[in-house]
């Protein structure tokens, strides 16, 4: 584990009032070698003009960005975030997704899971979204190792029954449950553990993603053995 590889990662997404680096591509790709995908699509503010002229900003959901890359660089699964959003830019959602699609059929990916921030004053450490268990196809070790994981780190309050299913047509775990045919999860991360002022709280989130990456792999290479060969 290592929280100053975390802190420097972040630094790209918190730059210019955390609207992140406006040098870099708005969505990027960093390439793994292993069959898993962790993504963060809001790692940075958002900003846009609606129809009738208010000027509409979305918070950024703080570390998702760079647990996604720290993780990436950890342990050679694929890695997707978001490095910036051009202020009232149009940009195409649907090729976004579809650019998605299109790299974990490439790269023969197996296993997707989005991280996501959630406020502080949620009941929850981490709530993951499966359709309650549809996206994993309601095979229990998957949901296992999430609490197993979790719980070596000490973050004990897992809640499966949140509200937070990623059930809807437009999340991306749904998406590329139903457009690529492999498990998904999402990851709701309680602000509580995303927040540079509770820096022992940090450490224990960042060391439940390492477990759980490590145990992912495991999995994964028991159940996709021919890609692990490859």
């Amino acid at each position: 584990m290592n929280i100053e590889l975390l802190m420097k990662l972040e630094k790209q997404f918190k730059c210019n009032e955390n609207f992140g680096d406006t040098g870099l591509s708005t969505f990027e790709f960093q390439k793994g070698d292993l069959p898993i995908i962790i993504t963060a699509p809001h790692s940075v503010k958002t900003r846009k003009v609606t129809k009738d002229g208010m000027d509409v900003i979305k918070e950024n959901e703080g570390f998702t960005g760079a647990f996604a890359l720290y993780l990436n660089q950890s342990f050679g699964v694929h890695a997707m975030v978001r490095n910036n959003y051009p202020y009232n830019t149009f940009i195409d959602p649907k090729k976004e997704i579809r650019d998605l699609i299109e790299y974990i059929r490439k790269n023969n990916i197996k296993y997707l899971v989005d991280i996501h921030g959630a406020h502080r004053k949620r009941r929850f450490d981490i709530a993951p979204g499966t359709s309650h268990g549809r996206f994993i196809e309601h095979d229990e070790r998957y949901k296992n190792i999430i609490i197993s994981s979790f719980q070596q780190a000490g973050i004990l309050n897992v809640d499966f029954d949140t509200i937070f299913q990623a059930s809807s047509e437009k999340t991306i775990s749904r998406i590329i449950f139903d457009e690529n045919k492999i498990k998904t999860t999402q990851l709701e991360i309680n602000k509580n553990y995303r927040d540079i002022n509770l820096l022992s709280n940090l450490r224990d989130m960042l060391f439940g993603l390492d477990n759980y990456t490590k145990n992912l792999i495991e999995l994964t290479k028991e159940d996709y053995p021919k890609v692990y060969r490859k």
